[in-house]
C-alpha cells in the first residue's frame, strides 16, 4: 500500500538483522543458545508484531470503509428525501384546472397576449415551486415556452423522457445533468416531467419542472472531518473514455465545478472506482488530481445517473499504524536485553493495543454521533428518533423549537404525552407500520402547537442497529403551514372574485364545462342565467363606488341564499352575475329560479350610509341542449342575447333564448302551483312493481312507485313533478306520505288474510338529510302494526357520501328497527367500495342503464356481471331493474342474479291489480305487457322514482 507497505517492510528487515546471531566470536553452541534464548523469542515477537501491523492496517481499512459507507448512506438518505419532496411538490399539476385552462387558451389562440399570460402563470408557479425553470415541450422534447429568462439549458435526454412520461401517463424524472460538458464551474439540474391530459391539450403533452439539483448536491458535497482527516466528496459518472466529476471548490460545498478524468490507464482513484477495480462499494486506491495518494469509496446515488464518492488521504489513514511499529521496535529491544521478560512485554503490548483499539472505536462512534448531530442540526426540519416503545431517544434543535420544550423534557416521553390523543394515535400507527414492514412511510399531519394549527409533512424510516435489526424509528418532519397558506391564497385569487367572494369568470367557465359534460352523460339539462343589475350605474355614480360595492355584496348574499348548494353563482365583473343550474328536467324550471332572483334583487338594499338602494334585474336564460349550443362559449353567447332581449322588453324580467320555451316555463309554473295542492287534494297514489326470484319466478317483493293523478289533467309523469317537488321542498312531505301509504296498504293486505310481499320505498336525498327517517318509519309501522321485515328502504349512493359519519349513525338506527336497506342505481353515482363494507347495506340494485346494454352492445353485460360478482363477494343480494327481454333475463340468471324487476315480469300496477299476483305467487314472463306497451311507456315508467 502506498505510504504504508514499504516502510513496514524496511522496519521488519532492520529488526531481523539486529536479532540474528553474530557470525564471529561465538561457538556454534553459544550461537544456538543465543538463537534459542534471544533469537527465537525476538523472531516470534517480530513476526507477531508484523502480523499485528498488517492486521491493524486491515482493521484501519475496514473501519475507514465502514465510515465511508455510513456517511455515503447518510448523504443518500438526504438525496432521497430531496427527490421525494420534489415528487410531492409536482403531484397534482396534471390536474391543475386553472393551469390547464390557460394552456388550452394559448393552444387554441396562440396570441402574444395568451403567451404572456401563460408565461406569467408559469413564472408564478416557478416561484411557488422554487424551480430553476418550467418548460412546456412537445412529445419530441422540443421546448415551446419556458418560465426563466435567458436561453434554455439543453438536456439531450428530454425526448426519451417525454415519450416515457406520455406513454406511462405519470410523472417521471431524468438523470442529473450539468449545465456544461467542459471543465470549469457548473450547475446541476434535475428535470421532472409531468404528462398533461391529451384530450385537453394536443401537441403540448409534457410539463417539465426543472429543479436546481445543485441545492441538494451542494449538501452532498459538504466535507466530513473523520478520524483520519478531512474527507472530500465527489459526484461522478463515466462514459466510454472519460469520468465526469462534480467537485466542491469550497469546503462547505457551496461552489461546484466540473472536471474530466481519463478512464483508461489512469491512476486517479475516480477512474479506479468507475472501472470497478475492487468491486462495487469497495475501497480503492489511487491519486487525486494533484498526485496525492488517496483512498476512495463510491456508491450509486439513486435515481440520479451518478455515483457519489468519498476520498481521504492515505497518509492520514495509515498514520496511526506508525505507533504500532514503534511499540514493536521497543518490544524487540526488550527481547534482546531481557529475554526472560519478552513474553510479559508481548502480553502487555497486546493488552495495550486492545485498549487502544477499543478507545479508537469508541472515539469513532462519538465522531459518528457528532456527524449525525451536525447534519441534523444543520437543517430547518425536525429530526428525531424513537425506540421500539415509541419513546424519543433523539431530537435535533429544530424539533425542540417546534414543540417549544427543552430537550430534557422530551427525551424518554412518547407521543401521547406530547400531543392530543387523536394525532398521537395516528403517529403511533405510522410508527407501527414502519416497525412491521421495515419500509419508509410518509404522511401529512395537522398538529396544534400553542393553540395554533400547523401542517407537517413527515417521512419515517426504520432505525437499524449494528446487526441490521430494526431498533426504532427515524423521522423527519417539515412545517408546510406557510406553503399550504400560500397555495390556498393563490387558488383563491385565481378562482374567486375579491369583492364578493363568488367564483370569478374563470371558475364559472370551468364549472359550466363540467355541468355540460355531466348533462351529456346523464342526458339532463343545464341552464345558465345571465343577470345584469338594472340601475347599478346610477347608484355607483350618485352614491359612489363604495356604496356600489356594498350593494353588490348584499345582492350576492341574497342570490346565494336563493340557490341550491350544487348551483353555481359567479360574478363576471361589474354588475354582471351568472348562475349555472344543472340537473334540470324541463327548461321551465329555470324560470322558477329566475323569478326568485328577480324578487331577491327587487327588495330594497340598505346601505351603511343610511340610504336605501332600489334596483332590478334583467335575466337572459340559455338551456342546454334545447338551444342547440355545443359548448360553454356558445351557451354564454345565447344567454347574453336573451339578456339583451329582456332589457329591450322593459327590464325587471327574464327571457329565454328560444321564445317557445317561455310557453313551457309558464306551463311549468302552473304545474308547480298544482303540485303544492296535490297532497291536500289526495291526488297521489302508489303503484307497485313486482320483484321476482330470478330462478323460481315467484314474487319476492314489490317496489312502491309514486304516481300523480292531477285533477283535470290525468296522470303526470314522475319525471315532470319529482324535480319540482325537490326544488320546492315538498318532497319531504310527499316522501312521508309514501311511507304512510305503503304501511297502510300492507296492513290492508294483512287484514284481508293475504300474505304481503316485502315493500321497497324510495327515499329522497332531502328527506334522508332531515335525519329523522327512523322516527317517521317507526311511527308509520306502529300506527299500522306493520312488521319491520316487510319494509325495505331504497337509497342512492349520492345520499351516503355527503356526511359518512352521520349517515352511518342513521343507517344503524334503521337496521335496529329491523328494516332492510337497498342501494339503488348502484354504479351510476358516487360509487365507493369502502362504503359497501362500512354501511349496513343488504341489497344492491343494478341500474337499468346497465341492463339495457345486455344483448345490444359487445360485452354489454360486463357492468352488470361485475356488480353481481361484487355483491355476492360482499354477501349482498342483487336486484336487476329494467329487465324487458328474455335474453336479459337469461343472462342475469346465468350470472346468479337473485331477483328481477322489470316489464318482462310486470309493469307498475295499482294495489287491487296486484292481488291476483299475490294469490298466484309467481309472475309469468309472457302476457304481462306487450312490447309496444313497454316502449310507449318508456324506460322511465319502469324505473323507481326517488321520493
Amino acid at each position: 500500500m502506498p505510504g504504508a507497505g514499504c516502510p513496514g517492510r524496511a522496519l521488519s528487515g532492520t529488526m531481523q538483522s539486529e536479532g540474528a546471531p553474530s557470525p564471529g566470536g561465538r561457538t556454534p553452541r553459544e550461537s544456538l543458545v543465543v538463537l534459542l534464548v534471544f533469537g527465537v523469542p525476538a523472531a516470534v515477537i517480530v513476526a507477531a508484531g508484523l502480523v499485528g501491523v498488517l492486521r491493524r492496517v486491515s482493521d484501519v481499512r475496514a473501519q475507514q470503509a465502514d465510515a465511508m459507507r455510513a456517511v455515503i448512506g447518510l448523504k443518500t438518505v438526504g438525496w432521497r428525501l430531496w427527490l421525494e419532496e420534489r415528487h410531492n411538490d409536482v403531484q397534482g399539476l396534471h390536474a391543475d384546472a386553472d393551469l390547464l385552462l390557460q394552456l388550452r387558451e394559448w393552444v387554441q389562440t396562440p396570441s402574444d397576449g395568451a403567451r404572456v399570460a401563460l408565461k406569467a402563470r408559469l413564472r408564478l408557479l416557478r416561484q411557488t415551486m422554487q424551480c430553476a425553470d418550467i418548460l412546456l415541450i412537445d412529445q419530441q422534447g422540443r421546448p415551446l415556452i419556458h418560465a426563466a429568462d435567458g436561453p434554455v439549458v439543453p438536456n439531450e435526454k428530454l425526448p426519451g423522457l417525454a415519450t416515457l412520461a406520455v406513454t406511462q401517463m405519470q410523472t417521471v424524472h431524468g438523470d442529473v445533468f450539468a449545465s456544461t460538458t467542459s471543465a470549469g464551474p457548473a450547475t446541476a439540474f434535475l428535470d421532472m416531467l409531468v404528462p398533461l391530459p391529451g384530450e385537453v391539450l394536443s401537441g403540448v403533452p409534457v410539463l417539465v419542472m426543472r429543479f436546481d439539483a445543485g441545492r441538494s448536491i451542494e449538501r452532498l458535497m459538504h466535507s466530513w472531518q473523520g478520524s483520519s482527516g478531512e474527507a472530500r466528496f465527489t459526484m461522478f459518472r463515466a462514459d466510454a473514455d472519460t469520468v465526469h466529476a462534480l467537485q466542491a471548490t469550497r469546503r462547505d460545498g457551496s461552489a461546484v465545478e466540473l472536471s474530466l478524468v481519463p478512464l483508461a490507464r489512469s491512476s486517479h482513484w475516480l477512474a479506479a472506482a468507475a472501472r470497478g477495480d475492487q468491486g462495487a462499494r469497495s475501497l480503492v486506491e489511487g491519486t487525486d488530481s494533484s498526485g496525492e495518494a488517496m483512498l476512495g469509496l463510491a456508491a450509486e446515488l439513486p435515481e440520479s445517473g451518478w455515483m457519489l464518492g468519498v476520498s481521504v488521504a492515505s497518509g492520514a489513514v495509515y498514520a496511526s499504524t506508525w505507533g504500532d511499529a514503534a511499540w514493536i521496535a521497543l518490544a524487540d529491544l526488550f527481547a534482546l536485553v531481557l529475554a526472560g521478560g519478552a513474553a510479559r512485554a508481548v502480553l502487555q503490548h497486546r493488552e495495550l493495543r486492545s485498549e487502544r483499539r477499543e478507545r479508537a472505536e469508541q472515539e469513532e462512534k462519538l465522531r459518528a454521533l457528532g456527524l449525525l448531530d451536525a447534519i441534523a442540526n444543520g437543517t430547518s426540519d425536525a429530526v428525531y428518533a424513537k425506540d421500539r416503545q415509541g419513546r424519543y431517544i433523539y431530537l435535533n434543535r429544530f424539533a425542540c423549537l417546534m414543540l417549544k420544550r427543552p430537550l430534557e423534557d422530551l427525551l424518554g416521553r412518547d407521543d401521547f404525552a406530547l400531543f392530543a390523543h387523536e394525532p398521537a394515535a395516528l403517529m403511533v400507527e405510522t410508527d407501527r407500520q414502519v416497525l412491521a414492514t421495515g419500509q419508509p412511510q410518509s404522511r401529512e399531519d395537522q398538529l396544534k402547537v400553542d393553540g395554533e394549527l400547523h401542517s407537517y409533512h413527515t417521512v419515517k424510516a426504520p432505525l437499524r442497529g449494528p446487526d441490521g435489526s430494526v431498533i426504532g424509528v427515524f423521522g423527519i418532519s417539515r412545517d408546510i403551514t406557510d406553503l399550504k397558506r400560500s397555495q390556498a391564497r393563490l387558488d383563491r385569487l385565481a378562482h374567486y372574485d375579491e369583492l364578493t367572494g363568488l367564483p370569478n369568470r374563470s371558475l364559472v367557465g370551468l364549472r359550466l364545462e363540467h355541468a355540460l359534460e355531466h348533462s351529456r352523460r346523464a342526458k339532463s339539462r343545464t341552464a345558465i342565467l345571465s343577470i345584469d343589475i338594472d340601475g347599478f350605474k346610477t347608484i355607483n355614480d350618485s352614491l359612489g363606488h363604495p356604496a356600489g360595492d356594498e350593494m353588490l355584496c348584499v345582492l350576492a348574499q341574497r342570490l346565494r341564499a336563493r340557490l341550491r348548494e350544487e348551483d353555481t353563482l359567479g360574478r363576471l365583473g361589474g354588475d354582471e352575475f351568472l348562475v349555472v343550474i344543472e340537473g334540470l328536467s324541463e327548461p321551465g324550471e329555470a324560470a322558477v329560479v329566475a323569478r326568485d332572483v328577480l324578487q331577491a334583487v327587487a327588495r330594497p338594499v340598505p346601505l351603511s350610509n343610511g340610504s336605501e338602494a332600489y334596483v332590478t334585474a334583467s335575466i337572459g336564460i340559455s338551456v342546454y341542449p334545447d338551444d342547440g349550443c355545443a359548448n360553454a362559449m356558445e351557451m354564454l353567447r345565447d344567454a347574453d342575447a336573451a339578456l339583451y332581449r329582456a332589457k329591450e322588453e322593459g327590464r325587471n324580467g327574464f327571457c329565454f333564448y328560444t321564445r317557445d320555451l317561455n310557453t313551457d316555463a309558464k306551463a311549468k309554473l302552473e304545474l308547480e302551483a298544482a303540485l303544492s295542492h296535490a297532497l291536500e287534494r289526495d291526488e297521489f297514489v302508489l303503484h307497485y312493481q313486482p320483484q321476482v326470484d330470478a330462478r323460481t319466478g315467484r314474487m319476492a317483493g314489490v317496489e312502491a312507485l309514486l304516481r300523480w293523478n292531477r285533477r283535470g289533467a290525468g296522470m303526470v309523469s314522475p319525471g315532470q313533478f319529482i324535480p319540482l317537488a325537490e326544488r320546492s321542498g315538498l318532497i319531504v312531505a310527499i316522501g312521508n306520505w309514501v311511507i304512510e301509504a305503503a304501511c297502510r296498504q300492507i296492513r290492508t293486505w294483512l287484514d284481508a288474510g293475504v300474505k304481503p310481499p316485502r315493500v321497497a320505498v324510495n327515499v329522497s336525498a332531502r328527506q334522508f338529510a332531515e335525519g329523522d327517517l327512523d322516527v317517521v318509519l317507526r311511527g308509520a309501522m306502529r300506527r299500522h302494526r306493520v312488521p319491520a321485515a316487510l319494509i325495505e328502504v331504497e337509497l342512492t349512493e349520492s345520499m351516503l357520501v355527503h356526511d359518512p359519519d352521520k349517515t352511518e349513525i342513521l343507517l344503524s338506527r334503521l337496521k335496529a328497527l329491523g328494516i332492510r336497506l337497498s342501494l339503488d342505481d348502484f354504479g351510476t353515482g358516487y360509487s365507493s367500495l369502502g362504503y359497501l363494507q362500512r354501511f349496513p347495506i343488504d341489497t344492491l340494485k343494478i341500474d337499468q342503464s346497465f341492463i339495457r346494454r345486455i344483448g345490444t352492445q359487445p360485452d354489454g353485460g360486463a357492468l352488470a356481471d361485475a356488480v353481481i360478482a361484487l355483491a355476492h363477494r360482499l354477501n349482498l343480494r342483487v336486484i336487476a331493474e329494467g329487465v324487458e327481454t328474455p335474453q336479459q333475463h337469461q343472462h342475469l340468471l346465468d350470472q346468479g342474479c337473485d331477483e328481477i324487476q322489470g316489464y318482462l315480469f310486470g309493469k307498475p300496477m295499482p294495489a287491487p291489480d296486484l292481488l291476483e299476483r299475490l294469490a298466484g305467487g309467481a309472475c309469468s314472463i309472457s302476457g304481462n305487457v306487450g312490447t309496444d306497451d313497454m316502449h310507449a311507456a318508456g324506460p322511465a315508467a319502469a324505473t323507481a322514482i326517488a321520493v
